[in-house]
């Protein structure tokens, strides 16, 4: 009875809240992500690098300037780096990432403004030896990143909104097992803007 009584609470103030403009959008995504190495990262020669990334959503308001938009996205991130005397190559980390996003739409302007969180679970990444100086020796890539996604949606066409979104990872992506080697801990960290196109059904 409790729980019927404040699921009624809620409902009610929802949809009081909402002002009767209750919608919901649903789409995919797609665009082009650029990562950050830093240059304080544990990968030897770092430097950043372009990759893709695509996913779908699905929006659903609770007011007329606020909606609620779930994701879920495979995205490419990681970096380049240069062996030694050899050309650059390509690390991918390959992510199922899952960003929660509050928008606040700014209707005259056609403008969105989003904020939310993101976890994302690593599906592979890229096999390079040691001692090919990838990472320092004992290193190990962790398979949760987790961060904050903020941004901006612009509705040129209402159907087609240009999206620029940048995700800050907390978590660090690479551990140094060597108990000297703490410094390593704070280091490269996932940093990412995208440029992305949506498409609205």
């Amino acid at each position: 009875m409790k729980k019927t009584l404040i699921l009624s609470l809620f409902l009610t103030l929802l949809l009081t809240f909402s002002d009767n403009y209750l919608r919901a959008d649903f789409g995919i995504k797609a665009g082009v992500t650029y990562s950050f190495a830093g240059k304080d990262s544990p990968i030897s020669n770092a430097s950043d690098r372009s990759a893709a990334k695509v996913g779908l959503f699905y929006s659903f308001s609770i007011s007329k300037s606020l909606s609620i938009q779930p994701e879920i996205y495979y995205a490419i991130k990681g970096t380049k780096y240069t062996p030694h005397r050899r050309e650059d190559e390509n690390v991918s980390l390959n992510y199922l990432e899952i960003p929660v996003l509050l928008n606040i739409h700014a209707a005259k302007n056609g403008v969105d403004f989003f904020i939310g969180p993101y976890i994302g679970f690593l599906v592979s990444h890229t096999e390079i030896s040691l001692r090919q100086d990838w990472t320092k020796s004992g290193n190990k890539i962790y398979n949760v990143d987790f961060g904050i996604s903020v941004g901006a949606r612009l509705y040129f066409i209402r159907f087609l909104p240009l999206e620029i979104q940048f995700n800050n990872g907390f978590t660090r992506v690479i551990y140094d097992q060597n108990p000297f080697r703490k410094e390593y801990d704070k280091l490269h960290k996932n940093k990412t803007l995208s440029l992305i196109v949506n498409f609205i059904f």
